[in-house]
């Protein structure tokens, strides 16, 4: 039997792969670095199981040094190309990757060799005799000056602030409503759009005339999470287009298109002077000697001229040689550019018309049309998406190639800027999205699934054949040095759920001290979840680290099983929203966008087809989805074809990917290959799970081989094979073996240990529990209950695999113990985090202190729980 067994997992585990071990960002803050540092910080990564580093140069927060460095090094000096080089060179003594960030800082693509004319420009506007004071560094450039008639309509134009101004945690899902009252009753009510964490643009509504009347008005804003507040707005008594701002492109925010094609009234004109200005945004956070302009991000000479400044330098001098193996952009985070120096031209080689005419709609005035001027401000916004995609992320991804380099990008496109929110992954070899800790889907900010994006990142892996799914993995604001990696390993898991396949966490830090105190700076300031070698814990980071690879190694077998394609519409906007499960989470469902549809969409035996081999069963268009005459012509050619197209509502009305019934709940995410069928990752929710998983085979659900009895503590997960050895195999990731599941036998009882289960307060980060027992006649289990966070255990002096890191805290301790009449001595090493010690050493003076970091817990913070908390139970069990 065991035999048969060691040859099913032969058939569908392969030898670890050294590209999937997960990554880590890996920061140097400021001048505060040394080469001890550097290969001590390289060789503890190494031994923890990461695959390699992503190097971020950031900035010091106070200027102080840190413990270790006697002399700063500053940034793109000599002594710091030798330090890069240095780097490059221990990463590959140890068998890892290098990559960097494209420049300084994490946010985006610049430096000071970019010139004002490489620059990100916008466009501005004003009348003749009302030219603003520009300074130097704004370099404003004129376009023209236009003349173009005034709309007559019987329409004012309210103003507010926009989403994230109004509250910036639920900006992209306010809940929320935008009141104007006059005189004590409410004239004016609308519901606040989706919007994003970086709009800097007003919001302008259209309202009949008359709807305000003249006189005191008050503004206010009125969220379902119990806010009502006053907030700056106005009224023009001038018609706009209905929230021209998002439509031209100066914010993202969620909008409906108009249709109006009455042709436009007019009474009067108007002149204003247009033309364009440096948008002065600057990479950052990067030393200062590093920091610059953003480069233009809409003509291809501003990222070559980026390239050349910074990695073009570097690949001439310390990383020559194919030292450095790849390149990524961080989330996008320089606001939206609307100018570059070529644009004019640009826009009628996209469109076949003439922009200069229209350059008034850009600011919300409506000519020829109410439709007219909606379909400009549409090809205004494919031609600004289609210009990054072009000139910004597909040069970096040809840099990045020409020189031996994988390339990966963030979310940018219906995150932050209007565009298609897939389309430009297909230039990266790594779709990167990004996941916070901890967290929490039913609160706003970066710990719900709305904040930041995924779901438009896996879409589009699988949209363009791409084999990996990225992910900035547990980045944080909360930083108490009380972090858990059971809560890290449901937040994985989580992801893993909706596609994710590789982890990349933020962030390892780099420590200039050797053997300073612990536990060293996440970060430099307030930010990221602490990975650091310094960490009391950080001899259980292989254990976590190997879970993460063979769970990413599973999820990047063959291809996903996805059943459904939603198109997501051709307003070049916003993304959807990804709050709520669509369908409940019983069924898997991928995006759509139009470059996908047109150019990689097909049809073979009733089936929706892509080139690399994904399928799915059907199309579906919500209710209200914006689509173009292309598009329907397409999705009559698909149906034509043979394909199932659904509009408007639907509820999926196959046999389900996978259903369960028992106490508790699951996440899931389902694979097949030629090699091993096909596999599901599967863990429990934080209620755990127990009952029966059934998979569909032959068309439907049934007994026998396509069940499982599955019991799951809260977190844990296995990896499941159906059809390859003719019955469901579990395997559980990160064990490198195969482990019986644990049946409750005959207690075996204890001495009391030698220190009292529960918790300690003195800021000790280890202790050991020791208990005895008798004899052990066969095979045993211990199980230590709640711990807090990792223990090893020990049966007379001799350490018991695996260390113990997450639920269920047990092990299998008979090969170490005695079975005649002496007596079992076991030891329960337990670790906790450094928090409690970060509190305590705050309540003392600085010179006191034993431990060191920038941010962290204040005096005033509560102890949290540390120790071994039990119950503690030892069982001697039989195989069934």
């Amino acid at each position: 039997m065991f035999s048969f067994f060691a040859a099913c997992v032969a058939c569908v585990a392969s030898s670890a792969e050294p590209d999937a071990r997960p990554e880590t960002w890996f920061h140097v803050i400021g001048g505060n670095v040394t080469q001890e540092g550097l290969s001590a910080d390289l060789e503890a990564i190494s031994e923890a199981g990461y695959g390699g580093i992503q190097f971020f140069h950031g900035k010091a927060r106070d200027g102080k040094l840190w413990p270790g460095v006697k002399e700063p090094v500053e940034c793109l000096s000599p002594k710091w190309d030798e330090l890069v080089g240095f780097i490059a060179e221990e990463c590959e003594k140890r068998g890892l990757t290098f990559k960097m960030q494209n420049c300084p800082g994490w946010s985006m693509s610049g430096g000071p060799w970019i010139t004002t004319d490489k620059c990100m420009r916008k466009l501005v506007a004003f009348p003749p005799d009302g030219k603003p004071g520009f300074d130097a560094d704004d370099d404003f450039h004129e376009i023209c000056t236009l003349t173009f008639p005034l709309e007559d309509a019987e329409a004012d134009s309210v103003s507010f602030p926009n989403p994230q101004q109004l509250d910036h945690g639920w900006a992209y899902d306010p809940q929320a409503f935008l009141i104007v009252t006059a005189g004590g009753r409410e004239v004016f009510r609308r519901e606040c759009p989706r919007g994003c964490w970086q709009d800097d643009a007003s919001m302008t509504f259209r309202v009949p005339k008359g709807t305000i009347p003249e006189g005191e008005l008050e503004f206010s804003f009125e969220s379902a999470h119990g806010r009502r507040e006053s907030v700056n707005g106005s009224v023009r008594r001038e018609p706009r287009l209905d929230m021209w701002e998002a439509k031209a492109a100066w914010g993202l925010r969620e909008f409906d298109m108009g249709t109006n094609a009455a042709p436009l009234k007019t009474k009067g004109t108007r002149t204003l002077v247009f033309g364009h200005v440096n948008m002065k945004r600057r990479n950052h956070p990067a030393p200062s000697e590093a920091t610059g302009w953003e480069c233009d991000k809409l003509a291809a000479a501003g990222f070559e001229a980026n390239w050349d400044g910074y990695l073009g330098r570097l690949l001439k001098g310390p990383l020559a040689g194919g030292k450095l193996k790849g390149t990524l952009v961080d989330s996008w985070e320089c606001g939206v550019q609307t100018w570059t120096w070529r644009m004019e031209e640009e826009f009628e080689r996209f469109n076949g018309y003439k922009l200069r005419p229209w350059l008034p709609a850009i600011f919300g005035y409506v000519l020829e049309s109410e439709a007219a001027t909606e379909r400009f401000l549409l090809d205004w916004r494919r031609t600004l998406s289609r210009l990054v995609e072009e000139n910004y992320f597909a040069v970096m991804a040809r840099k990045a190639r020409e020189n031996g380099m994988s390339i990966q990008f963030e979310t940018a496109f219906g995150d932050v800027v209007p565009g298609d929110p897939m389309r430009y992954f297909k230039y990266a070899d790594e779709p990167m999205c990004e996941f916070w800790s901890p967290f929490n889907n039913a609160g706003g900010f970066v710990t719900s699934h709305d904040f930041k994006a995924v779901k438009p990142c896996v879409s589009a892996a699988h949209l363009y054949g791409k084999r990996r799914v990225s992910a900035e993995s547990f980045t944080s604001f909360e930083l108490t040095f009380d972090e858990s990696f059971q809560e890290l390993k449901e937040n994985a898991n989580r992801h893993f759920a909706r596609g994710v396949t590789h982890i990349v966490t933020h962030t390892f830090t780099h420590n200039p001290s050797v053997e300073g105190p612990p536990p060293g700076s996440s970060f430099g300031q307030r930010i990221g979840t602490p990975f650091l070698r310094l960490q009391p814990w950080w001899p259980y980071m292989r254990g976590f680290a190997e879970y993460l690879e063979d769970c990413g190694r599973m999820l990047e077998e063959g291809l996903p099983v996805v059943d459904i394609l939603m198109y997501v519409g051709d307003e070049w906007g916003h993304r959807p929203s990804e709050r709520d499960e669509l369908f409940g989470g019983g069924c898997k469902v991928d995006y759509l966008n139009q470059d996908a549809l047109l150019t990689r969409l097909d049809v073979k035996d009733g089936r929706i087809v892509l080139p690399d081999g994904m399928s799915y069963r059907v199309v579906w268009i919500p209710k209200g989805t914006f689509t173009l005459p292309e598009t329907e012509a397409k999705l009559a050619e698909l149906e034509k074809k043979g394909a199932r197209i659904v509009r408007g509502d639907f509820k999926p009305d196959w046999t389900p990917d996978l259903a369960w019934e028992g106490e508790g709940g699951l996440v899931w995410y389902h694979r097949r290959s030629e090699k091993s069928g096909d596999a599901y990752f599967i863990a429990a929710t934080e209620k755990g799970f127990k009952g029966k998983v059934k998979f569909p085979m032959g068309g439907g659900f049934g007994n026998g081989p396509s069940s499982i009895d599955l019991g799951l503590a809260r977190g844990e997960s296995r990896i499941i094979h159906v059809g390859c050895c003719g019955t469901p195999l579990s395997i559980e990731p990160g064990m490198r073996h195969l482990r019986r599941e644990f049946k409750k036998g005959v207690e075996i009882p204890l001495s009391a240990p030698s220190i009292a289960l529960g918790g300690w307060t003195d800021g000790a980060t280890d202790k050991t529990y020791v208990f005895r027992c008798g004899p052990v006649d066969g095979d045993a289990v211990i199980d230590l209950g709640r711990v807090c966070h990792w223990a090893t255990v020990k049966v007379n002096g001799r350490a018991v695999p695996p260390r113990l890191w997450s639920e269920p805290y047990r092990c299998r301790i008979d090969q170490h113990m005695f079975r005649n009449d002496a007596g079992n001595v076991i030891e329960v090493e337990v670790t906790a985090t450094v928090h409690n010690r970060l509190v305590l050493d705050a309540r003392l003076p600085e010179s006191e202190r034993r431990t060191w970091t920038l941010s962290g817990p204040e005096a005033e913070a509560s102890l949290k729980p540390a120790g071994l908390y039990g119950p503690v139970r030892l069982f001697q069990i039989t195989d069934e």
